[in-house]
């Protein structure tokens, strides 16, 4: 099975005002790498993740630009995609 790694910018959406208010994680896809086997995906997706916190952290963004977003990279079976596909409702 070969994976790859994606790249999100990922922040939080307001979902409802059910009990007190609650959020949900949106992605939205920027690039992607890849194919991989398993466990170069795993080791690659540690070091880019590393690299860039160190990028975030080191901007020069004010704090509330970056108060709930950040960028990540994940690990998955499929070239990256924006998600989620549908807003979730609470249950």
């Amino acid at each position: 099975m070969c994976f790859y790694i994606n790249i999100y910018s990922i922040s939080r959406a307001y979902g409802g005002p059910e009990e007190g208010g609650w959020w949900y994680d949106v992605g939205e896809f920027m690039t992607c790498s890849g194919p991989f086997s398993k466990k170069k995906a795993l080791a690659k997706a540690v070091k880019e993740n590393l690299r860039l916190q160190d990028q975030f952290e080191n901007s020069d963004l004010s704090p509330h630009q970056n108060f709930f977003d950040k960028i990540e990279a994940r690990v998955e079976d499929h070239v990256g995609r924006d998600f989620p596909d549908d807003k979730p409702s609470y249950e």
